[in-house]
């Protein structure tokens, strides 16, 4: 245990007792007529250990135990209450028990060495107080890390939606102009985006219903010691929608997400099943080359997560929930075979996590986290037969990101990407489309993530 941070102090001024609601430096307080005499009474004390400032009374019960109660604050905590039976049971091993902030405490606690420590049994806010990676900093790590997948599910969510209408409203182009202007025959295009999520093909032609689907596969990773971690978040989409008088779309999605994530700064899991529902709108001008699109998402997710180090397994559960508000200006522009797009768009996305009480008794409070983030970029695909090759590239710069402090440093997350992208749109017929993409982030501050997609429609 690292013994600067457990105290145990012996005060000749109050008959020799030993204050300890941890161990001294180095060894417990065994101090022959200085340790503790149940004759000596009740005293006061007050310590700060780790940041975190003790204050109450102690009452010795033996020459090796002793009553301690009062009131803990500190990062996190205030006013907590903690009613504990302190045992040294040998020079480098105690034991406590009793209740911190109403819940039951039996932990022991073994110096290995000078700096190092393991704890065994329930420890609740005494783990958070005494180890000496402050729990407090594995909190803002993983709030970090929620704020984080919750860009990454927001943006894919609302990219594919809108990469969708702009197709459904644009007009017929690439080698299919010629032929079929009146159908949905025209070629294959996505619009730029994000971690890969696909278009289908541009202009629905004469048919105003249609369903689509999409399924993604996104590696997320955090190089940085503080958040080093590693994510897989599948996405599922369905969604349809219908067109009205050529240039009004308005449709609905439903998204499931599931990831699940290895939080290595913890030595930690963090899982979660998110569902969200998405209703959109759309209007076109200038021949349907400029497409304005409008969308809200409703959603909850249910979490899971666990931490470990040296300590059994530490487990919690919690629910959110979600909502965000998109809107997208996308401008296409076909020339011969080439299909030419430039977008600019606008999310917010707020989440809202339940407070919840670890399985040793650590609270994770209420979390609300907020992405805001604009996005420019462009799409150049080229028609060949019933095939169109494209590449995309887009700037994206989170305006709000919140909280992105990690641990007790204030070190933050990066707030600006570059993404590429490369895929294949197929027609198959003048119904049905399909397609497939990957893509990837670059410039973000320590952080990697590569998507695949495939994603197909049916117009009628």
């Amino acid at each position: 245990m690292n013994r600067q941070n457990i105290i145990a102090v012996i005060r000749p001024g109050t008959s020799g007792v030993a204050v300890a609601l941890g161990l001294a430096s180095g060894l417990v307080a065994f101090s022959g007529q200085a340790a503790l005499a149940q004759s000596a009474g009740t005293a006061p004390f007050n310590e700060t250990i780790n940041g975190y400032t003790l204050n109450g009374t102690e009452t010795p019960l033996s020459r090796s135990s002793f009553n301690t109660a009062g009131t803990i604050n500190g990062p996190g905590v205030n006013n907590v209450p903690f009613s504990t039976t302190l045992t040294a049971l040998s020079p480098t091993i105690d034991q406590y028990t009793g209740t911190v902030n109403g819940q039951p405490v039996n932990c022991t606690a073994t110096q290995l060495s000078k700096n190092a420590y393991s704890l065994s049994g329930t420890c609740g806010l005494l783990s958070q107080v005494f180890l000496p990676n402050n729990p407090q900093a594995e909190i803002a790590a993983r709030q970090a890390a929620v704020v984080q997948s919750q860009r990454i599910e927001s943006q894919q969510t609302v990219d594919l939606i809108s990469r969708r209408i702009s197709d459904a409203l644009s007009p017929p182009r690439g080698a299919f102009t010629a032929t079929r202007q009146s159908d949905a025959g025209g070629a294959l295009q996505a619009m730029d985006g994000h971690n890969g999520i696909s278009g289908v093909s541009s202009g629905d032609g004469d048919y105003t219903n249609a369903l689509w689907a999409t399924y993604s596969h996104t590696w997320l990773a955090n190089n940085w010691s503080a958040l080093k971690s590693s994510t897989d978040l599948n996405t599922g989409v369905v969604g349809g929608d219908i067109k009205v008088g050529g240039n009004l779309l308005a449709g609905l999605t439903f998204t499931y997400q599931s990831s699940t994530g290895t939080t290595n700064f913890n030595d930690g899991t963090l899982d979660a099943s998110t569902y969200t529902f998405v209703p959109y709108g759309a209007i076109s001008f200038l021949d349907n080359q400029i497409v304005l699109d409008l969308m809200t998402g409703f959603g909850f997710s249910d979490s899971t997560s666990t931490r470990s180090r040296s300590v059994a397994a530490i487990d919690g559960s919690y629910g959110s929930d979600r909502w965000m508000l998109a809107t997208h200006a996308t401008f296409n522009h076909p020339v011969d075979n080439w299909n030419l797009s430039a977008r600019l768009g606008w999310l917010m996305s707020y989440n809202w996590a339940d407070q919840f009480t670890e399985s040793n008794g650590t609270v994770n409070p209420t979390l609300v986290t907020r992405v805001g983030e604009i996005s420019v970029g462009g799409h150049a695909g080229y028609t060949i037969d019933q095939f169109e090759p494209y590449v995309g590239l887009t700037y994206l710069y989170d305006v709000m990101l919140s909280p992105n402090s990690v641990g007790l440093t204030g070190s933050t997350l990066g707030r600006d990407e570059l993404d590429a992208l490369i895929g294949l749109n197929w027609t198959a017929t003048d119904r049905v489309n399909a397609s497939v993409e990957l893509s990837n982030g670059f410039l973000r501050t320590n952080e990697d993530n590569t998507t695949v997609v495939v994603a197909g429609r049916f117009v009628f």
